[in-house]
């Protein structure tokens, strides 16, 4: 919920085009409420014609959600996993998913572009 809430926060993720997920239906009206945006349980749902879909759970749930929802992956959709030493391609959506990212990529927007030494 903090990654979101940020995101949301700075203007970076639209309300009316956002939905998330979460384990427990009793928490999601509340967070839904909340954050001002859409949120339910059903993962493969959530992400239906997403352009860009963020991972956000535990590194040992990611192939789990992965599995979820690799059949409603589109074409091209960028992913995010924040999920350490985690690949979310190899062997979840691979041939659906255009690109990946996640903590350690050498890569960032646009995608092609290596980081900026900081």
């Amino acid at each position: 919920g903090m990654l979101l809430q940020a995101l949301i926060k700075e203007g970076l993720l639209s309300k009316k085009l956002t939905r998330a997920t979460i384990r427990h239906a009793e928490k999601a009206h509340a967070l839904g409420e909340k954050l001002g945006i859409d949120v339910g349980t059903d993962n493969a749902k959530a992400v239906e014609g997403a352009d860009i879909i963020f991972i956000c759970v535990k590194p040992q749930t990611v192939q789990e959600v992965v599995e979820e929802i690799r059949s409603q992956v589109s074409p091209g959709a960028l992913l995010i996993s924040v999920a350490a030493s985690v690949s979310t391609t190899p062997r979840g959506c691979a041939g659906h998913a255009q690109h990946s990212l996640r903590p350690g990529s050498r890569y960032d927007w646009p995608l092609q572009r290596p980081l900026r030494q900081r």
